[in-house]
């Protein structure tokens, strides 16, 4: 997460941190799309075309529920 953070602009992780709810799933997993030819260059972007990087980020939250993970997702942003 530290990679992805420090490699995103200051809105894309803004935005992230407001879409929040509707990225954690009741696994307590947070979904995100990365840029696929963003990432061929080297760059980390969040992804505005269906051409992504999927990806499922497994948040700790005890115990392991939605609102819980909400809280943990709080803090990566």
């Amino acid at each position: 997460m530290e990679l992805v953070k420090s490699n995103l602009s200051e809105h894309e992780l803004e935005m992230l941190k407001e879409e929040r709810c509707e990225r954690i799933d009741d696994e307590c997993c947070f979904h995100i799309r990365f840029d696929k030819q963003a990432a061929f260059e080297g760059k980390v972007k969040i992804a505005i075309t269906s051409d992504a990087i999927v990806a499922k980020i497994k948040l700790k939250a005890f115990p392991a529920k939605r609102e819980k993970a909400i809280v943990a997702a709080e803090t990566l942003f």
